[in-house]
């Protein structure tokens, strides 16, 4: 396993017997994520993505094929190493919340704490984690007075009480509205940023899928790669320079692009303390354009050719590397 994978799949099958059938999940998926990586996992229904999701949480055992997590083989596990591994080095996220409907905020997160390490204090650390998800002043709260967004922030506070080194999430948006959906996976992003925290999400949204730095793609059971094969452009609060959406310093005629404004694509690697001007703009995670869809960008062929263009100076310049890296 490499150093820097915390999660590492190979050759992986899972085989289902529904009746006289034999459903094929899983067909010899691999992947790898790096510590601190905020990955999606993007795929229609039956693609394998709950499937995998299920394996690598240690809820289901694969039918050949070998899954690393934190170091440790799975398929060496006994059953109580495989529930130590769920208590305390995998945080989970349902599409569903649930929470206990008779317990407060704060009740439903320590108990999971309880579980976890047997006590019932909050760290410091984790109290951050509640002001980054606005939910500290929710704490004396039963779930039938919070938003569908809250509780669904809350259900993000448990999973991370006991600081797992992994938070799998799925579909954690698809009980929300649009609004709280964009705040939800902005949280997420954030985590990721802020501290560190390794995420896999499963989505069937492309537009929930970019606000992660790596979007997989799943279909039939394989893992069919990554998009997109270049870092995005420089940007500026998550924008490429030469577009920013409903941007009053940008003259009438400039292209505009319709929809969300968000396209899926890596993080700018460029430092926090980057001049905003220029090429060299602040990149936020989870708000690039990747460079190797321009033509999603631009509506006309001379501003694709223009996109095209820089795009490729810039990789160029190895101010965004294109990756040979096969998940």
């Amino acid at each position: 396993m490499s150093n820097s994978s915390i999660i590492q799949v190979r050759n992986l099958y899972k085989t289902y017997r529904a009746g006289d059938v034999d459903v094929h999940a899983l067909q010899g998926a691999n992947l790898d994520v790096a510590k601190g990586e905020f990955v999606s996992i993007v795929g229609a229904s039956g693609s394998g993505k709950s499937t995998l999701f299920n394996i690598l949480g240690a809820l289901t055992p694969p039918t050949s094929g070998t899954v690393r997590i934190d170091g440790k083989d799975l398929k060496d596990l006994s059953n109580a190493e495989r529930t130590k591994l769920r208590r305390n080095t995998v945080g989970f996220v349902f599409q569903k919340y649930n929470l206990l409907p008779t317990l407060t905020t704060e009740d439903n997160i320590r108990i999971v704490q309880f579980i976890g390490d047997g006590t019932t204090q909050f760290t410091p650390e984790f109290q951050e984690i509640l002001n980054i998800l606005g939910i500290a002043d929710r704490m004396k709260y039963k779930p039938r007075a919070l938003s569908g967004g809250q509780q669904q922030r809350v259900a993000i506070a448990r999973a991370l009480v006991n600081q797992p080194a992994i938070l799998l999430a799925d579909e954690p948006t698809g009980n929300l509205d649009s609004q709280n959906s964009k705040a939800v996976l902005g949280l997420l992003a954030d985590l990721n940023r802020r501290l560190g925290q390794t995420i896999l999400m499963i989505t069937h949204d492309q537009e929930a899928a970019s606000y992660a730095g790596r979007s997989i793609h799943m279909r039939d059971g394989q893992i069919l790669g990554s998009d997109p094969f270049c870092r995005c452009l420089m940007c500026v609060d998550g924008v490429p320079p030469f577009v920013r959406r409903r941007s009053s310093r940008l003259p009438g005629w400039f292209p505009r692009l319709a929809g969300s404004g968000r396209i899926t694509g890596l993080p700018c690697p460029t430092p926090k303390s980057a001049s905003p001007r220029g090429l060299g703009g602040v990149g936020r995670v989870g708000g690039c354009w990747p460079t190797n869809r321009p033509e999603l960008l631009l509506g006309n062929v001379a501003w694709k050719i223009l996109a095209i263009s820089a795009g490729a100076a810039i990789c160029w310049q190895g101010r965004g590397r294109p990756s040979t890296k096969q998940s």
